[in-house]
C-alpha cells in the first residue's frame, strides 16, 4: 500500500523545488547580462559618442588619439597610451 506524504514532506520539497528553479532563473539571468554587455561592448567599441561613426587613431610616439571622418574633432575619452 502506498502512503501518501505528509503535508511537511509536500511543503520542504515544494520549497526545494522553487529554490532549484530559482538558482536555475538566476543564472540564465546572470549569463544573459555577460552575453549583453559584451554584445554592447563589441557594438559601440571605437565609436564616437556624438555620431556614431567608426573611430580611427592617430598614432604618435607618446600617445594615441582617436577622430572621426565627420569632422567630430577629437574625443579626449578615446586617447589612450600605446
Amino acid at each position: 500500500m502506498i502512503e501518501k506524504p505528509s503535508e511537511n514532506e509536500e511543503e520542504y520539497f515544494g520549497r526545494q523545488e522553487i529554490e532549484r528553479k530559482r538558482k536555475l532563473a538566476d543564472e540564465r539571468q546572470a549569463k544573459v547580462q555577460v552575453e549583453e554587455r559584451e554584445r554592447a561592448q563589441a557594438l559601440h567599441f571605437m565609436k564616437c559618442p556624438k555620431c556614431g561613426m567608426q573611430l580611427e587613431e592617430i598614432p604618435s610616439a607618446t600617445f594615441a588619439c582617436a577622430y572621426t571622418a565627420a569632422a567630430c574633432g577629437l574625443t579626449p575619452a578615446s586617447w589612450r597610451r600605446p
